[in-house]
């Protein structure tokens, strides 16, 4: 969903510009966004980097720019051979992808973030509690006041259950530490993703210092989107931190906040982006349907590019 979003915007930019990618499946519905896709192993996988790297050789790619938790992670920490990768360091990355060591960095800088604890520390403090993993996102294997948050493995963080609005906050941070926004949504999520989200100004106050001191701390660079959660119409406390695109950002577009326009900005003009003049609206998200008339599955998944033919 992130990565299709991305090619969305690319497309939509006025630029001349061939866009590849790589997938795990050899067909998915975003191929036909694409002018080129090779299938991949997952990026945790041995043999993913040498891969990418003759893909990108082969397909002259100035840019790399990784859409999910996993390619962030494994790319931060590699660069030889490969172009210039739209992604933070990989001490941010780092901090961002493990969850208690989020909380653990954000604590001891005095930063608001949600008290954490891994099972084996937790020592039943909280009235109410969820359970998650500590790497990954899209609310999977998460669990709402298990009855004994101790037995999970520290594969998990045990957090306090929190009361209140949800909101999500994007700021994108250029490479010269020029912070570009923020922009607050309160969301409704439907299977971990937001459904329906609304622009907010109400809790700017407390918002900009907020992302200035994650973003000087960890030096964020390009994207970064923060989860929290408003106590109080008032009190913010974040719980996870991404330093990635995030799935809004074909949302907060139509609110002035182009992620992609920064993110082509700054890595590939080398110019700093104009701040951008937020305005407040609702968005909705919509499924829709991309159809490939007379083919077979088994050819869309033999094809060695996309089908430019597909309906949408």
């Amino acid at each position: 969903m992130i990565a299709q979003g991305v090619l969305r915007r690319l497309r939509a930019c006025n630029r001349d510009l061939r866009l590849v990618g790589i997938n795990t499946k050899a067909f998915s519905t975003g191929n036909y966004l694409c002018d080129a896709v090779m299938k991949v192993p997952p990026a945790v996988a041995a043999g993913y980097v040498d891969l990418l790297r003759d893909f990108c050789r082969r397909e002259t790619v100035s840019l790399i720019i990784p859409c999910t938790d996993a390619e962030v992670m494994v790319l931060s920490q590699v660069s030889d051979g490969l172009p210039p990768i739209a992604a933070s360091s990989a001490h941010a990355t780092a901090v961002c992808y493990d969850k208690y060591k989020t909380s653990q960095i954000l604590a001891s800088a005095g930063i608001s973030f949600a008290q954490s604890f891994l099972p084996s520390l937790y020592n039943g403090c909280f009235n109410q509690v969820v359970v998650k993993p500590r790497t990954g996102s899209g609310s999977r294997s998460v669990h709402f006041n298990p009855r004994n948050p101790a037995a999970f493995s520290d594969d998990y963080i045990v957090q306090e259950l929190l009361q209140g609005e949800e909101i999500t906050i994007a700021f994108f941070r250029c490479r010269n530490g020029t912070v570009l926004g923020p922009i607050s949504m309160r969301r409704e999520l439907e299977n971990g993703a937001t459904r329906i989200c609304e622009v907010t100004d109400a809790y700017d106050g407390t918002v900009f210092p907020l992302v200035q001191s994650i973003g000087t701390l960890l030096d964020i660079r390009g994207s970064c989107n923060i989860q929290a959660i408003v106590k109080n119409n008032a009190s913010i406390t974040p719980f996870e931190i991404n330093c990635r695109i995030s799935g809004t950002h074909a949302m907060r577009v139509h609110f002035g906040f182009d992620e992609v326009a920064f993110l082509l900005a700054d890595w590939i003009d080398n110019v700093t982006p104009p701040a951008p003049s937020i305005s407040y609206g609702v968005a909705c998200r919509v499924t829709r349907e991309v159809v490939y008339r007379g083919k077979t599955l088994e050819e869309l998944r033999a094809a060695p590019a996309p089908f430019f033919e597909a309906e949408h």
